[in-house]
Parts: C-alpha cells; structure tokens; sequence
C-alpha cells in the first residue's frame, strides 16, 4: 500500500503547478512540493498584496482565500508519505489531508480550475487510508470534470492495477489516451498494464 501512495504521490507531483522556491525558513516555502502560490495564501509567509490579487485573478477572489487549506492539505499529506514508524500519526496526516482537501472542495465552485487536481489528491490521500472506493470516486469525477486530466486517469489505473484489476487499468489507460493521445505518461503506463 505504501509503494502505491508514493506512486500516485509521484505522479501527482510530476503534473503539479511551478513549485515554491526555497531558501526561507517558513513551512510553505520550505515545502518544495507546494504550489507556487502556497506562500500567498492567508496563513502563507509572504502575504504580498500584490501577490494575492494576482493569484485571486487566476483562481478566483473566494476560492483563493480558501487556497490556504489546500496547501496545509499538501503538506499533511506529504508527513504522512514521510511518517515511517507510527501508523496512527501516519493515518492521521492522511486524514487531516482529506479533511484540508474537503474543505477546499466544499468552498468553491464546482467549476473551479483546481477541482480535478484536489479530487486527484485527495483520492491518493483516501488510497493511503485504504478507503479505495472512495478515491475511486475522486479519480472518476475528476475525469468527469475534466476528461483530459492525465494524472486522474494515471491515479484510478494505477489504483486498479495494484487491486488485481487489469483489464479495468488497461481501460482506464485507453480512455485517457483517447483524449489526450500523446500522454507519453499514459502510453507508458497501458503498456505496463498489458504486460501484466
């Protein structure tokens, strides 16, 4: 279970926005997995106003302010990836992870950009909680929301695979590559599955 949330926690990263550049001493900058405009947010450690309108215009004035509890759900996340020896604080980043991820979710507008990439993240977050159906569901309206996002359909097949279900992987793999036919990624991965 743990390769495959580092799996999908790789790919999540590989399609990620630009990340935060380093070199201050706060969290959000330190975490270089987040989001460049993690450091922004409201509780982010260099709130320029300048900044925050800027990234307000891209993502929305109310959906950035919640933007905060989706890079706090990046970095639980990503403890929980790192956390090695105890199961319970392990689950409980995961957990805290989901909830960070839901409250984002729950606060904007279904047609919000970000939408199919936290329901991707999120859906890892549940894998990690051996809660497969519903990162199922996540994967699968991300797809919905957005039909050619890679990292979705990379997510579910991976998942599929890893559960026994090959043929659901390999279809998954097809249908991506049905929509976004020069996916290296996805091609990549439909062979892997066909040699299963």
């Amino acid at each position: 279970m743990r390769a495959l949330v580092a799996a999908l926690a790789g790919c999540l990263l590989s399609f990620a926005p630009a990340v935060a550049q380093s070199g201050s001493s706060s969290k959000w900058a330190d975490a270089p997995y987040l989001p460049e405009y993690c450091p922004h947010t409201q509780y982010g450690s260099s709130r320029d106003p300048e900044m925050v309108r800027h990234y307000g215009t891209i993502y929305g004035e109310k959906a950035f302010h919640h933007m905060h509890h989706y890079c706090r759900a990046l970095v639980a996340f990503f403890e929980g990836l790192q956390e090695r020896d105890n199961e319970t604080i392990r689950r409980s980043k995961y957990g805290e992870a989901v909830a960070n991820f839901d409250y984002v979710l729950d606060r904007t507008e279904p047609e919000f950009i970000l939408r199919p990439e936290i329901l991707a993240r999120k859906g890892a977050a549940l894998i990690a909680l051996d809660r497969g159906p519903e990162a199922v569901a996540c994967f699968e309206e991300a797809i919905r929301i957005r039909p050619d996002y890679v990292p979705a359909y990379v997510s579910l097949g991976g998942y599929q695979l890893r559960a026994g279900d090959g043929e659901g992987a390999r279809a998954t793999y097809q249908s991506g590559l049905e929509r976004v036919p020069d996916s290296e990624i996805l091609q990549r991965k439909l062979v892997e599955a066909e040699a299963n």
